[in-house]
């Protein structure tokens, strides 16, 4: 059951970080086209979360100008516990 939960956890933090991710490009896009630069999606790097039970890596989404700081996952978050 835990490993399930775990996934689930997983896939969540995933995808909120990920609309995140589209609501900062898209913020960007309503400037004005000379001041914007072209900033996209550029993969994911790692990051081990912890939690009360276990620990997750998961995928955190980032963009080409480096511009993108997750509010969902920091640096140093709160442990998430029963992950």
């Amino acid at each position: 059951m835990c490993g399930i939960v775990k996934q689930l956890t997983k896939a969540l933090i995933e995808r909120c970080l990920s609309a995140e991710l589209d609501h900062h490009l898209i913020e960007e896009k309503s400037e004005p086209e000379a001041e914007r630069p072209k900033n996209r999606r550029n993969g994911t790097s790692k990051k081990t979360i912890k939690g009360e039970f276990s620990e997750a890596a998961i995928g955190v989404p980032r963009d080409r100008n480096g511009a993108f700081e997750p509010q969902t996952h920091r640096e140093r978050p709160e442990p998430l516990y029963r992950l």
